[in-house]
């Protein structure tokens, strides 16, 4: 998700929702996103929930 500052500055934000519950469980904000970055996000969310079982994202680039 993109979010625009008041100075019309784009920040990128990563989000995890847990959908059971609609609890947030992880998320990150950054200027220039990566995909080493973002796959590092993963990481963390995925090893501290154990009951994960289904991923759903949009089709950025990012996640190729």
């Amino acid at each position: 998700m993109v979010v625009v500052t008041g100075t019309f500055r784009p920040l990128y934000v990563f989000a995890m929702m847990e959908h059971g519950r609609r609890r947030l469980v992880h998320f990150n904000v950054a200027d220039h996103p990566t995909s080493a970055g973002t796959l590092q996000q993963l990481r963390e969310v995925i090893s501290s929930e154990d009951r994960t079982r289904y991923l759903l994202h949009d089709c950025d680039r990012i996640f190729a």
